[in-house]
């Protein structure tokens, strides 16, 4: 009798249990979201800080316009160490990088027109700011403009890196013990993390691109990764024109602990109603009993809560029984604008995102014709010099081929293969693409090629930006120093078809200059209609396709310059995947097969789907899969399919499992 009443009473309450345990949990993590929001601002505005004290050393625009590039480097190099800073950089009046305190072998892009800070910078505009780099895929960034009579004639930006360091000093400052955090950029995923190297393959293999925690903003979540159970927050960082990227917080589930202290909190209360009750009668005898089944009822329904109401939330990671084709390969950055009085390095980089990989096969096609690849650097390579067993090049045919092995476990960790030291040779539109022939191996003991996709790299190259002398006329139509910061890439597919976003340089003759531009699908237009913005335009493109922002410069009735930049837009989803499966009613460790099929008309498909069993995460599969269920009942697969502008649909299939 008394076992049945103390358990009726638990499954009353702990529904009321459960509801506590939320309400206390949304307050603890809007605490824990102020709290590292707050720190992060507070290290950018040091950024900001630095950056100011900086623009008022009187040496450093002296150094910028007498263009003394080794003697800013050191400067920036000693002021980095003295500011504890994570880089450091100093431009020109266009926006031009004349030197990089931490990558001193970047140097010759411009910035101004390549990033959005950049242009906020070419405005006058100083900031604070957490933003996608250009040598580093996240970065906090606090920049301050170098003014002259209202004009810009430079700028200093310094920065911190949102890399595995970074993430271990957020970790030890603020995190419980067995805490942990990740930082992502919305399009190259994770670029730091606390966790141990054992566990990042995991790591990286769940919460890639295509995942809801990127791509929908998936947070408060329960997931037992190597047996230990976390309660996931992701919290956005903001940067100049929205979110750029964010923090991934792995707060210690202490739910066991919560519903421990709320179930004694609501007996204590639900005893002391019952004492209030019972007092003028004195029963105490009675009392201890009602008591004893108050708290036996509670501690059992909180238990019920962690055990019941709790752990059927949580998302389990696991090593995977299947491989995963995650791998891909592409160039940091993978878009640049290059003076061609510079010499600039290149990094091929691979992202094997969870899989562990053993061969790394780079071939590299370029136009010789525009630029020469000066040297092949391997000192930082996950390769070890030993092991490469092809590291060529060839400035006449326009190639790089890089072959090399990693010894077993391989690696399955983002990498430097290579760096490539590129020289600007005529001005134009040159790419760096991965042909065919480019490869990556998983460690699986069959060499399956586990290469999902490759990113080429958009270069454009402009001469050194001089300012004609007063009554001095062109005698040749010149190339504007015209970008998109909104969609960077030439050869890459994006799906915004609004806020596409131009800017350009003006020189310091154009002040009587009228610019003229066009936005359609035919190459060779000839643009006429005046523009009366002097610097920048956002335009919207109707439809998708392959698109061409034409701008002019006419002087006196003269068209003295002209630029083209091309624009590819999909912003439609590919077909819905069609699911086929062997069969949709199997039983427990049988192997069912699948087969998905989908086509995009536009950009195209990537070369991957994206699989999810019931409510965990999605993770790249290739077709066919082959899969086998260890629980019985009625079990949801999903298949995301993603097109080349990252567009995706998806499709769900129901399999049930009997014994």
């Amino acid at each position: 009798m008394a076992t049945g009443v103390v358990i009726i009473l638990a499954f009353i309450l702990s529904p009321v249990i459960y509801q506590l345990l939320l309400w206390q949990e949304n307050l603890t993590l809007n605490q824990r979201e102020i709290m590292i929001n707050k720190y992060i601002q507070d290290e950018v505005e040091h950024l900001g800080q630095a950056a100011r004290t900086l623009s008022q050393e009187p040496d450093l625009i002296k150094m910028i316009e007498g263009r003394q590039v080794g003697v800013l480097g050191a400067w920036l190099k000693a002021k980095k160490e003295q500011y504890k800073l994570g880089g450091l950089l100093a431009t020109d009046k266009d926006g031009l990088v004349l030197a990089r305190a931490k990558f001193s072998d970047k140097r010759g892009d411009y910035i101004f027109q390549s990033t959005v800070w950049g242009e906020a910078l070419s405005r006058g505009q100083s900031f604070v700011s957490k933003e996608k780099g250009q040598v580093a895929p996240f970065i906090g960034v606090g920049a301050v403009p170098l003014m002259r009579q209202g004009q810009v004639v430079g700028s200093v930006v310094a920065t911190y890196i949102f890399d595995d360091a970074y993430a271990l000093e957020v970790r030890n400052k603020y995190m419980p013990t067995k805490g942990e955090v990740a930082f992502y950029q919305m399009e190259t995923g994770l670029t730091g993390a606390s966790f141990s190297k054992a566990t990042r393959p995991l790591l990286e293999a769940n919460f890639n691109t295509g995942s809801e925690w990127f791509k929908n903003g998936l947070t408060n979540k329960r997931i037992e990764l190597n047996g230990q159970k976390y309660f996931v927050q992701n919290i956005p960082l903001l940067g100049l024109e929205g979110q750029t990227g964010g923090l991934l917080a792995f707060w210690p589930d202490q739910r066991y602990e919560f519903s421990l202290v709320i179930a004694l909190v609501v007996a204590g209360l639900l005893a002391g109603i019952i004492f209030y009750i019972l007092r003028k009668k004195r029963n105490w005898q009675r009392f201890l009993k009602i008591a004893g089944y108050i708290f036996g009822a509670v501690f059992l329904g909180g238990f019920m809560v962690v055990e019941i109401w709790s752990d059927r939330e949580v998302i389990k990671i696991e090593p995977l029984a299947f491989t995963i084709y995650n791998s891909t390969m592409a160039f940091e950055p993978q878009a640049m604008m290059l003076n061609r009085d510079f010499t600039y390095s290149v990094a091929v980089k691979v992202m094997p995102s969870g899989e562990n990989i053993n061969t790394v096969s780079a071939i590299i096609d370029f136009d010789p014709a525009l630029i020469k690849v000066e040297k092949i650097s391997t000192t930082n390579s996950v390769c070890a010099d030993s092991m490469f067993l092809e590291k060529s090049l060839d400035n006449i045919k326009g190639q790089v081929r890089l072959v090399c092995v990693i010894p077993n476990p391989g690696i399955s960790t983002d990498g430097l293969v290579a760096e490539l030291l590129v020289r600007p040779l005529l001005t134009g539109q040159v790419n760096l693409n991965f042909n065919a022939e480019s490869q990556v191996l998983a460690n699986d003991g069959l060499g399956t090629n586990v290469l999902r996709a490759v990113t080429s790299a958009n270069i454009t190259i402009f001469e050194n930006n001089i300012d004609l002398k007063p009554n001095e006329e062109k005698t040749a139509v010149e190339p504007l120093l015209l970008f998109s910061s909104s969609h960077p890439n030439q050869e890459k597919w994006y799906n915004n078809r609004k806020n596409i976003k131009f800017s350009w340089s003006p020189r310091a003759e154009d002040k009587m200059a009228v610019y003229v531009q066009a936005f359609n699908k035919n190459l060779n237009f000839v643009p006429t209609q005046t523009l009366t913005l002097k610097n920048s335009l956002i335009i919207s493109a109707p439809s998708d396709g392959v698109y061409y922002f034409h701008l002019g410069k006419i002087v006196k009735g003269k068209l003295v310059g002209l630029a083209r930049y091309k624009v590819m837009i999909d912003g439609t989803a590919p077909d819905k995947p069609q699911i086929k499966a062997s069969s949709q009613k199997t039983k427990i460790g049988e192997v069912v097969w699948f087969d998905f099929t989908s086509q995009d008309a536009t950009s195209g498909l990537q070369p991957n789907y994206y699989f999810k069993l019931d409510g965990g995460l999605f993770l790249p599969v290739k077709k066919p899969l082959y899969l086998s269920f260890d629980t019985k009942g009625s079990h949801t697969i999903t298949i995301r399919v993603f097109d080349r502008a990252e567009n995706y649909s998806e499709s769900k299939l129901e399999i049930t499992v009997k014994k």
